[in-house]
């Protein structure tokens, strides 16, 4: 993942070897991938989105899986990831020309 990051994870909670709920961990305390949208999927109960919600998901899904539901997820917070990379990007851009207009 660091080295492509991806627009956005789909995890399933229950997964073997590592859970959702620590994977998402995992991704939220890496810089480079902490802001990347993280969709969880369970079958559980409400306190399983209570749960993943605490560890930092963006959104959280029961299943069965409605798949229309899931691509509009999946549409909108891949649009927001890329406006706010893009608003990012221009913040940037401004600081860089302020800090040459001081120079001058």
């Amino acid at each position: 993942m660091q080295e492509t990051p991806p627009d956005l994870v789909l995890l399933d909670v229950m997964m073997p070897g590592i859970d959702g709920y620590d994977l998402t961990r995992k991704i939220r305390r890496d810089p480079l991938l902490s802001s990347i949208p993280v969709v969880l999927i369970t079958a559980h109960l409400e306190v399983c989105r209570i749960k993943g919600l605490a560890v930092g998901a963006t959104d959280f899904l029961r299943k069965p899986v409605d798949f229309e539901l899931l691509n509009l997820t999946i549409q909108n917070l891949v649009t927001a990831r890329k406006r706010t990379v893009a608003l990012r990007q221009i913040n940037r851009m401004l600081r860089v020309q302020t800090e040459l207009l001081s120079w001058s």
